[in-house]
């Protein structure tokens, strides 16, 4: 019994000094770390800041918070009968789109390099009807990232608005290649175009692009792609 004792008491002292040693390292931790973070003259350490490109992303993501409400505030325009109700949903969300382009135009000051930033400038540029600075923004996030599809896509609507149908259609074509998905959005921006109907070009081009429509869905469905009603982001 003594020896059984002496063991169990040999165990708990050992168990007491390495749990002493666990104590004083984590104190003498503790005061290297609080040495190295004040400064020499004692006064507390700054608060890290965050860095530029965390600040980009901050509004990039408020842009696109902006971007979504104004689709919220175009599907209720779409949706309602009534025009005055229509045009105060359309200056709601044209508020919106200035909001967003602010935000995305601070991301892009902060990180140069975020082209997804530039594509979001671009987008909101086009649905306030600048469609020249549009351009430019897409140009540039391409610039950044050739394979950035999102912005072909959208660069091609506003070659439509603009009336620059060979550009809406090279980019067709790379993006039913490499996106089938944008390619089908961009048919049905094609479609809108046309409804509209289109300004300052000769009917006999409209109704070209109309049969060259008509051949990209027949093209779409021998391939397995779908032409059917996509995803709202035109």
């Amino acid at each position: 019994m003594n020896g059984a004792k002496s063991i169990t008491d040999r165990f708990l002292m050992r168990y007491m000094e390495r749990m002493v040693w666990v104590y004083v390292g984590c104190v003498l931790s503790f005061f290297a770390a609080e040495t190295m973070a004040a400064p020499a003259d004692g006064r507390p350490a700054p608060v890290q800041k965050s860095s530029d490109q965390d600040r980009a992303i901050e509004h990039f993501n408020m842009g696109i918070g902006h971007r979504d409400k104004a689709w919220s505030y175009e599907e209720q325009a779409e949706a309602s009968t009534v025009e005055k109700e229509r045009e105060q949903f359309g200056d709601k969300a044209r508020r919106e789109y200035e909001k967003a382009l602010s935000e995305q135009l601070q991301a892009i000051t902060l990180d140069p390099a975020m082209f997804e930033a530039y594509s979001s400038c671009g987008y909101a540029q086009r649905k306030l009807g600048h469609f020249a600075e549009a351009l430019k923004s897409y140009d540039r996030a391409l610039e950044l990232n050739a394979d950035y599809m999102e912005a072909v896509e959208y660069r091609a609507e506003a070659y439509l608005e603009l009336n620059r149908i060979g550009g809406a259609q090279d980019a067709y074509a790379l993006l039913f290649r490499r996106d089938p998905e944008r390619a089908e959005l961009l048919l049905l921006a094609f479609d809108i175009w046309l409804a509209r109907p289109p300004t300052g070009i000769k009917a006999i081009e409209i109704e070209q692009v109309r049969s060259w429509i008509v051949a990209k869905e027949e093209t779409a469905r021998e391939m397995g792609g779908t032409t059917g009603e996509g995803q709202k982001e035109w």
